[in-house]
């Protein structure tokens, strides 16, 4: 994280989403640490009623329940980081990331989201055109997701 740096950089604004970790991807919310001279900056620009008050009361529950989240967001981050290093082994081409996904070239990439899709695991398949030619964006899930996403790769990778 970067938060600490706003105090040798006063400049300086970290943003930080509850979009994702915290399951509001359709409220929208999250929080900026910076300055106080940074706040006042943003505090005269952002408009009066930006965030409804329903949105501002789920932002504060699941702020108040981070200690109940740390521990699934730990998960993600050790399951996204054995996903890359098993992808890696099979010679896929694995983009670094630091979300809840990885993005995977392979030039398998349509015969593996078609099997994937019958064994009832969805990914995004970014189609043979574009600069995202051959890629998955493949979203971190559970212990067992994982495996049997694993699993589907190396019979893949190992009919060609």
């Amino acid at each position: 994280t970067a938060a600490e740096l706003i105090n040798t950089y006063p400049q300086l604004i970290v943003l930080r989403t509850l979009s994702k970790a915290y399951g509001l991807a359709g409220v929208r919310a999250g929080y900026a640490l910076a300055s106080e001279g940074m706040m006042e900056a943003l505090s005269r620009v952002k408009p009066p009623y930006h965030m409804s008050s329903l949105d501002q009361m789920a932002a504060l529950v699941c702020l108040n329940q981070s200690a109940e989240v740390k521990p699934i967001l730990e998960s993600i981050i050790q399951w996204r980081e054995r996903l890359e290093e098993e992808l890696k082994k099979m010679d896929l081409t694995v983009f670094p990331s630091r979300a809840n996904f990885l993005l995977v070239r392979t030039p398998l990439a349509a015969k593996i989201d078609e099997r994937l899709q019958e064994e009832g695991i969805l990914v995004r398949n970014y189609g043979a055109a574009g600069t995202l030619a051959n890629c998955l964006r493949i979203t971190v899930g559970t212990e067992e997701e994982n495996q049997q996403l694993l699993e589907v790769f190396k019979k893949m990778q190992g009919d060609g």
